[in-house]
């Protein structure tokens, strides 16, 4: 199989000269986590989701010029799927560009398009039980810490999201990058400057209910929760205790390993 027949070939995109609110706006309504730069249809550059919230200064004319990077990966549609995959998951990220040979891009793939075909296919991993692949060192933040300190978490350990205990260390939500900016949280590093206990705090922002699954839940279930309802991870409770953590990274490991 070939990455061209599974791509997102419809994908938004934003040239150069768009403001630093209107990539914002975009990444926000779309929930996407890698944004194109083009100019015409060629390929300059992308912003990922990290790119935005990081942002610390004031100032006010950013521009997607200003935020972007060049890939450390392009793939091209005739290249094998299992082989697209692994160049994903050399460079630590969930998507990639497709670009033709005189840089036209072309769409993006990434783990969610491979999860997609994999599942629908008879291959052994879907029948292989969550506790084989998922972490089991979970990281977890509190109802009450400060956004801020999530945000250092999510830089210190490269992880998009955490799962969010009370007070007396019961599982209640889960908080990720996308929902600091869904809502609207900006200039973080700034506010960890002013000390843990300022801004806004871990229960304002976090999604609920928590998406879960059991240890022995199979793959095959995990990769149709996280594709039907577009989550990036899954929780693994076992008698009502986290015992693990499973995402798309996961998932496609599951899938190549075996």
């Amino acid at each position: 199989m070939i990455i061209g027949r599974l791509l997102f070939k419809k994908y938004s995109s934003v040239d150069r000269n768009a403001s630093y609110g209107y990539v914002r706006e975009i990444m926000r309504e779309t929930g996407i986590r890698l944004l194109p730069v083009l100019e015409g249809n060629k390929l300059l550059g992308i912003i990922r989701r990290i790119d935005v919230l990081g942002i610390t200064a004031r100032r006010s004319n950013w521009t997607a010029a200003d935020l972007m990077e060049y890939p450390r990966v392009l793939l091209k549609e005739d290249e094998d799927l299992f082989q697209s995959v692994k160049k994903i998951l050399s460079i630590d990220e969930w998507y990639a560009p497709v670009v033709d040979d005189e840089n036209d891009f072309k769409g993006i793939f990434g783990f969610e398009n491979f999860i997609s075909y994999m599942v629908k296919t008879n291959h052994r991993a879907n029948l292989e039980p969550v506790e084989k692949y998922m972490p089991r060192e979970i990281i977890t933040v509190t109802v009450t810490d400060a956004v801020s300190k999530v945000w250092g978490f999510m830089i210190k350990y490269n992880y998009d999201g955490f799962p969010v205990v009370d007070d007396e260390g019961r599982l209640v939500g889960l908080i990720s990058q996308y929902d600091l900016l869904k809502h609207g949280i900006t200039r973080i590093q700034l506010e960890s400057q002013s000390g843990p206990k300022m801004g806004p705090k871990v229960e304002g922002i976090m999604s609920t209910p928590p998406i879960t699954v059991h240890p022995k839940s199979l793959i095959k279930e995990v990769s149709r929760l996280i594709i039907d309802g577009n989550i990036g991870r899954v929780l693994v409770l076992d008698k009502g205790e986290l015992v693990g953590i499973i995402d798309r990274e996961n998932v496609s490991r599951a899938y190549l390993s075996t």
